[in-house]
C-alpha cells in the first residue's frame, strides 16, 4: 500500500510540473510581440546614432552640438533634422525634458550619453617638470610650486528616447 501512494504522489507531482511548465511557456511566447522587434531595433539604433552624431559633430564655436545643447547655448532643431518625421522623440538633460516631438504609441527605445566638460577654461600654469638644478646635470633642488588650476568641471546625463 505504501508504494502505491508514493507512485501516485510522484505521478501527480510530475504532472503538475509539466502543466506548470506548459503554462509558463505559453505565457512567455505569447507575451513577446515579435512583430515589434525590427521597429524596436530601429528605434534603438536611431537613438544611439543620433547621440553619437551630436557628440562627434562640432559647432562653429568648436564644441560639439551635445555640449551646446547641455550648456543651453545651442538649439535643439538639429535633433529634429536628424530624426525622421515618422518617429517621435524626447530629449532629456539631467532628467528634465528639453525637446520632444510626437507621442508614444507602440515601441520606444532609449540611449544615454554622459557629457563632461569645463565650465571655465583651465589655467595651464607652470610646467611641473622644469627643475632648478643645484649641482651638476638633472639634480633638482626642490620642485617648483605648481600654479595649475583645473577649472570647474560639469557632468550631465543626456537621454534620447525615440518612439513610434
Amino acid at each position: 500500500m505504501m508504494k502505491k501512494a508514493f507512485v501516485y504522489s510522484l505521478d501527480a507531482f510530475v504532472a503538475l510540473t509539466i502543466a506548470t511548465l506548459a503554462i509558463n511557456l505559453l505565457i512567455y511566447f505569447y507575451s513577446i510581440p515579435t512583430a515589434y522587434y525590427p521597429v524596436l531595433y530601429q528605434c534603438k539604433a536611431l537613438a544611439t546614432d543620433t547621440l553619437r552624431t551630436l557628440i562627434t559633430t562640432d559647432t562653429a564655436l568648436g564644441n560639439s552640438y551635445l555640449d551646446a545643447i547641455v550648456k543651453e547655448e545651442g538649439n535643439t532643431e538639429i535633433v529634429d533634422s536628424l530624426i525622421p518625421a515618422q518617429y517621435g522623440y524626447e530629449l532629456e538633460v539631467d532628467g528634465k525634458v528639453i525637446a520632444s516631438r510626437g507621442e508614444y504609441r507602440k515601441v520606444k527605445a532609449s540611449s544615454v550619453a554622459v557629457v563632461v566638460g569645463a565650465e571655465e577654461p583651465r589655467n595651464k600654469g607652470e610646467n611641473w617638470y622644469r627643475y632648478k638644478t643645484c649641482k651638476g646635470t638633472m639634480v633638482p633642488c626642490e620642485p617648483l610650486p605648481s600654479t595649475y588650476n583645473p577649472g570647474k568641471v560639469y557632468t550631465s546625463r543626456v537621454k534620447l528616447t525615440v518612439f513610434i
